[in-house]
């Protein structure tokens, strides 16, 4: 006598498949969501990293600078420092002008605040709450020379378009880093060679 066919009962409904590909769906969507909020997460620590680091630029050059510097005057309306400084690659002593003015620090003319990326454009601003100048000449007596600068809540900003940037940029506000007051100290006639 021979047995009856058995029909092998291995493979997957159609319900199971839908369900597998519902619940596939459902996890790739929010692995999609993790990787675009960490994605955000990082441009904007990079952007600010950015920002940091060109505030710390422009206070370590002045420091240089006016460490070194004579004849010290502040001007346009607090934008502007200007002094000479003692050049040690040259030996002679050099005409230097500190500008901080719409959006843009300069030091004799060239600009110091470029971003490293093309697609980041930052603004550096100062003056503020405290001072509605960026510059303060201070001087130990009236008529005598400037002893100190100071330089008042220098901001440097992502510029974003309304509703451009990041997740992140659009909910909390671009990226911004800020030294509220810095004071650089005149020591005219030291030469560093």
């Amino acid at each position: 006598m021979k047995k009856p066919l058995r029909r092998a009962s291995k493979g997957l409904t159609l319900l199971e498949v839908a369900i597998s590909m519902a619940l596939f769906g459902i996890i790739s969507v929010a692995v999609a969501s993790m990787l675009t909020s960490g994605i955000d997460t990082q441009m904007s620590y990079r952007v600010h990293e950015y920002e940091h680091n060109i505030a710390l630029n422009i206070i370590d050059r002045m420091r240089m600078d006016l460490l070194m510097a004579r004849n010290v005057t502040v001007g346009g309306g607090g934008t502007t420092v200007t002094f000479t400084t003692f050049d040690p690659n040259t030996g002679v002593d050099t005409p230097v002008t500190w500008v901080i003015n719409g959006g843009v620090a300069t030091r004799n003319g060239m600009v110091m605040s470029t971003s490293p990326s093309p697609n980041i454009q930052l603004l550096v601003t100062c003056g503020g709450n405290t001072s509605p100048s960026c510059f303060e000449g201070w001087t130990p007596a009236a008529g005598q020379p400037i002893k100190r600068v100071i330089l008042h809540e220098l901001t440097v900003t992502q510029n974003i378009p309304m509703g451009g940037g990041t997740a992140i940029d659009r909910n909390f506000g671009p990226a911004r880093y800020r030294v509220n007051e810095f004071s650089f100290d005149v020591m005219p006639g030291t030469r560093f060679q």
